[in-house]
């Protein structure tokens, strides 16, 4: 009995949830997306993301691009594209650490896709994670 108590209670949170998220217009229905999304990554993320925002040169098989990064954490960073990628795909990429004074050369792959851009996981060496993990930790 409580099962079904449990759904019912469920499918009219549901319910008043999608009343509300049609009264929002279409810019107000993407930032509560972004949000939401946001929200659950944050959960799920071993490392924190931090704010950075730098130029980034990057290829992959298909070509060669340059964008924004626009945050990073030890694991990776987010970068703002609207080149259509797929998950899975390694990308090569350059970026400046402002505080080295050097660009880092580093490989990743998207592990993430959405409306703003993409997340991108290093493939690092113990080296590199060095450096990364100093610069965010400075960040």
């Amino acid at each position: 009995m409580a099962d079904i108590e449990n759904k019912a209670d469920e499918s009219s949170v549901v319910a008043r949830l999608h009343e509300l998220i049609k009264k929002l217009s279409k810019e107000e229905q993407q930032a509560l997306l972004g949000e939401l999304e946001e929200r659950l990554f944050k959960k799920t993320r071993k490392h924190e993301r931090k704010p950075f925002f730098t130029t980034l040169d990057y290829s992959t098989e298909s070509g060669s691009y340059r964008d924004f990064i626009k945050d990073i954490s030890m694991e990776g960073v987010f970068i703002e594209t609207s080149i259509p990628f797929s998950v899975g795909e390694v990308l090569s990429m350059t970026f400046l650490l402002p505080e080295y004074e050097k660009k880092v050369k580093i490989h990743g792959e998207i592990v993430r896709i959405d409306e703003q851009g993409i997340g991108v996981k290093f493939k690092s060496s113990q080296v590199q994670k060095e450096i990364i993990k100093s610069f965010v930790d400075m960040v």
